[in-house]
């Protein structure tokens, strides 16, 4: 049972202090410097970071238990922890990434004991510093969502277990991995993969005839299993059950026998690995396709050798450690239990780097003499250097969003008292956020929106294209008293599904000039726009307001973000409906 050295962490003394020890920690801490920075930043929420910390700003504690708006899910404490944050803190949006940033930083400064497990000291410092200056956990460390906590628990769970089953357990040892299993479906819903690798690791020592493992095969099946079927029956159901959520992930389920089963799969795989590398999956990567296919294919191939070379010297049990949670999640996947992106399977990364590093160290072993010598140098140029160039690169590059809480602060500055407001439809959630006053929230106006901004309701931003939008649309986004003043924008029709990416590409017909004709029957006579994260065909309406306004008389346009004020001459707005 026993594999590797057990010295995850080496003792402080002289011999710690050696030139490449530094060199690891001074990496270390510039990584961890990087996502501070990014960090103390504070750029305006995401879409999806909008949507909810709106439910966390929102609700009280028993009511983050319940369903949340605006088809969202997360893991219960992670969504207390957040609200007690955001409270302490001062209700702001950066209190909301404290601890999203704090739990990448410590899930990626933890990848190198857990490397360390399976890899020799050089093989580990490489893996250790590939999970620093990963893009992409880079870009969820400074995320309002689950994605780095769950990559933390699953760190946590592997150090925890792996030491604990690969030693004779103790009633002590054996107490503390079923409260851990127990507690982690409500910290990560992925937490159950490693559990599922945990437990049939048991399982097969049971087989092999070990009485302690089989006793915690037994309760671990039943704590464990008590505890996720409650987590899931109570709080992730309602997700799960989702017509909406279903559709858009459905092509990222890898299921055989679907249609075009290959093709969506390989895509799936070049999304992650694209994700991996450039820190965002949404990044245009038209310009590298040649160059992603072929990294495809070598990532996978190295992460096969990589773990042929782990069975080779540390026996299948660590191959197990570092592949188990992969192998569950692709075979929930099969069933169309879990969806595939490089989102949700943040957590898997530190096995796979692991297990890419010591494919990469093989496979630049057998390239030469010259090359075996200096093949940790050679891999550190070749990944880390450019990771850490891209990683400082994001950092000072600002996000179509970015600007969004300051567009509003300039629109409540010079908004005249009752002045109209129309508010695109991608950025209703981040416009929830940023004009609710959260120290006396007008719970009417913000049920409201939330409804409207819900996958079922008439300002969804993703809704399924129409083919052409039409006039009675509007009817159900009447002016109420719980949003005096706002004018919601209809959704475009420019759809979005995982793995299919955009479902149209143009917005729907009408969808210009109807919108065109609300804001022109709105303005008295001056009328707000404000706008964020847009698509580019969507511009087209701005052009149109341009073409029929009298004037504009502010404009701030920034960054894939705007905030214009139009004014419309008495009897523009009928001309505009006799277009």
């Amino acid at each position: 049972m026993i594999w590797g050295d057990r010295r995850s962490v080496v003792a402080l003394g002289p011999a710690s202090f050696s030139g490449t020890r530094l060199a690891l920690v001074g990496a270390m801490a510039f990584g961890v410097a990087v996502r501070a920075v990014d960090f103390l930043n504070c750029r305006s929420l995401g879409l999806d970071e909008a949507r909810l910390a709106v439910n966390i700003a929102s609700r009280s504690f028993p009511l983050l238990l319940t369903p949340l708006d605006m088809d969202q899910s997360a893991p219960p404490l992670f969504l207390w922890a957040e609200r007690l944050v955001w409270l302490l803190l001062g209700r702001r949006d950066c209190a909301l990434r404290l601890l999203p940033v704090v739990a990448g930083t410590v899930a990626a400064v933890l990848l190198y004991p857990l490397a360390r497990r399976f890899l020799d000291h050089a093989q580990a410092r490489l893996a250790a510093l590939i999970g620093m200056f990963c893009p992409l956990l880079i870009t969820y460390s400074n995320a309002v969502k689950q994605y780095a906590f769950e990559l933390l628990v699953a760190v946590l769970l592997l150090l925890l277990f792996e030491r604990a089953l690969r030693r004779e357990l103790g009633r002590g040892s054996a107490a503390g991995v079923l409260a851990a299993g127990a507690l982690s479906p409500w910290l990560s819903l992925t937490s159950v993969f490693v559990l599922v690798t945990a437990w049939l690791l048991l399982a097969a020592q049971a087989v092999r005839g070990s009485a302690g493992a089989a006793r915690l095969a037994v309760g671990s099946a039943v704590v464990w299993g008590a505890s996720v079927a409650v987590a899931y029956l109570s709080v992730y159901r309602a997700a799960s059950g989702s017509s909406y959520l279903r559709r858009f992930w459905e092509l990222a389920f890898v299921q055989p026998g679907r249609p075009e089963f290959l093709r969506h799969t390989w895509k799936t795989v070049e999304d992650l690995v694209w994700g991996f590398v450039a820190g965002d999956p949404l990044v245009d990567r038209r310009p590298f396709l040649g160059l992603l296919h072929v990294l495809s294919i070598v990532v996978v191939m190295l992460c096969g050798l990589g773990a042929r070379c782990v069975v080779r010297r540390r026996g299948w049990t660590a191959a197990w450690w570092l592949s188990g949670p992969a192998i569950a999640t692709f075979g929930a996947s099969m069933l169309g239990l879990f969806p595939i992106a490089s989102r949700l399977t943040l957590y898997l990364l530190p096995g796979l780097i692991v297990l890419f590093v010591a494919g990469l160290d093989e496979a630049l072993s057998r390239a030469g003499a010259l090359v075996m010598r200096h093949r940790q140098a050679i891999a550190t140029v070749l990944i880390v250097l450019p990771m850490g160039f891209k990683a400082v690169a994001r950092t000072f590059a600002l996000e179509p969003s970015g600007h969004f809480q300051r567009l509003v602060g300039e629109l409540l500055e010079h908004r005249a008292p009752g002045e109209p407001v129309y508010v695109f439809a991608r950025s209703l959630p981040a416009w929830i956020y940023y004009s609710t006053d959260w120290g006396r929230p007008d719970t009417l106006r913000l049920r409201y929106l939330a409804r409207a901004a819900s996958s079922d309701g008439p300002a969804f931003e993703n809704a399924p294209s129409r083919g052409r939008v039409r006039a009675e649309e509007v009817h159900a986004l009447r002016p109420a008293a719980e949003a005096p003043g706002e004018i919601l924008g209809l959704p475009s029709g420019m759809e979005w599904r995982e793995v299919q990416e955009h479902v149209r590409t143009v917005p729907d017909s009408g969808w210009v000039e109807i919108e065109r004709r609300r804001i022109a029957d709105a303005a008295n006579p001056g009328i707000w726009v404000i706008a964020t994260t847009f698509y580019a065909r969507e511009t087209d309406l701005f052009a149109a307001l341009e073409r029929d306004a009298t004037r504009r008389t502010f404009a701030h346009l920034r960054n894939g973000s705007a905030l214009v004020r139009y004014e419309f001459e008495r009897g523009a707005a009928s001309h505009v409906q006799s277009d």
